[in-house]
């Protein structure tokens, strides 16, 4: 057997990760005149999300980075929602686990 694959106990081989990417997601919500407005990039409407980088002070830190990078948008208050970090998530490498820290982020109206 593959060093990198291992047995569960159903007996199926499970690739055993030996890296962890982790991203960082940003749903933005602006609101003016009790209406609230997604902040979305791109043709397809996706949140703006990036790599967390070690260079980054903090994980949220390195989210505000990418959200103004992508949206041209300062983030006010921000709140981390959920880590999707489940042992199934793989990345583009087989041998890397992706981890996903999801992030609620407010913005002004007038900036969005």
């Amino acid at each position: 057997m593959d060093p990198q694959t291992r047995r569960t106990k159903k007996g199926k081989a499970a690739v055993k990760a030996d890296e962890a990417k982790v991203d960082l997601t940003a749903v933005v919500v602006a609101v003016n005149d009790s209406e609230p407005c997604v902040l979305t990039v791109g043709h397809a409407d996706t949140l703006p999300s990036g790599p967390f980088a070690l260079e980054h002070r903090s994980l949220q830190s390195g989210l505000r980075g990418w959200v103004e990078q992508q949206t041209g948008h300062a983030l006010g208050y921000i709140e981390q929602l959920y880590t999707f970090a489940d042992r199934d998530r793989i990345g583009t490498e087989r041998h890397q686990r992706v981890i996903s820290i999801s992030y609620l982020a407010l913005t002004r109206k007038e900036q969005a």
